[in-house]
């Protein structure tokens, strides 16, 4: 019995010394559970409300006619809206596998850091979904009627601003809040960063390829705006 239990209290001073050395290690925080659960939160909400937007997009003016569609397709802003919802569900996923099987109940500093990212990344989309396509809407209004010009172009210009500041928070503010309170190193960061500016400029070809269907892309093709549209997407609603 004395030796089983030499061996039991050698084994927890190992698991001790163990633990203190990945606490000391940047690359091996733990997170507390609650931040990742607060984070599924906020997704549940964005993705409601992405699939609020999609399935209202069918009443919006304008949009192109394609064959197999009864309605008009509104591409550029259901491919917004589309993306956003993909990047939604991917960063639920990341955000639950980074969750560790211990009695603690923590998660990986990492993988939280990558899911973090790509939620500020679903949340622009939404916020671009919902902002260009309810300006779209004002503009047509200022266009085809005559009736309350100052107060639609009152409305049109808030709309903008509001929308505009909105998202600049989401897609810049908010990433580099994470990345500069995150204890990793800085190699671990300008991986997460590399990754979020190559998906940013995925986004903004997709975007475009978009919105020259539809007659709408102000970027001519090869140009440095076909590629990075997204990094400044209020300019394109």
């Amino acid at each position: 019995m004395k030796v089983t239990s030499s061996w039991a209290n050698l084994f927890r001073l190992v698991e001790a010394g163990r633990s203190s050395l990945l606490n000391l290690n940047p690359e091996h925080t733990r997170v507390a559970i609650n931040t990742m659960r607060a984070r599924l939160t906020i997704l549940g909400f964005n993705l409601a409300i992405i699939t609020f937007q999609i399935s209202n997009t069918r009443g919006l003016g304008g949009g192109t006619r394609l064959d197999g569609f009864e309605t008009t397709v509104h591409l550029s802003t259901g491919t917004v809206l589309l993306i956003g919802l993909a990047l939604t569900i991917a960063s639920m996923v990341v955000f639950i596998a980074s969750s560790s099987f211990d009695r603690e109940g923590t998660c990986d500093g990492r993988m939280l850091l990558a899911g973090d990212m790509l939620m500020y990344l679903a949340l622009a989309q939404t916020v671009s979904g919902f902002f260009s396509s309810y300006a779209r809407v004002v503009e047509v209004l200022l266009i085809e009627t005559e009736v309350a010009q100052g107060a639609l172009s009152t409305i049109h210009i808030g709309i903008a601003i509001i929308g505009s500041t909105v998202w600049a928070i989401v897609i810049y503010a908010g990433p580099i809040v994470s990345l500069a309170r995150s204890s990793h190193t800085r190699v671990t960061k300008l991986a997460h960063t590399a990754g979020y500016f190559a998906i940013l400029i995925f986004i903004s070809h997709l975007w475009r390829a978009a919105q020259q269907i539809e007659g709408r892309a102000i970027a001519s093709e090869g140009s440095l705006s076909a590629w990075f549209n997204a990094f400044a997407a209020p300019l394109y609603w």
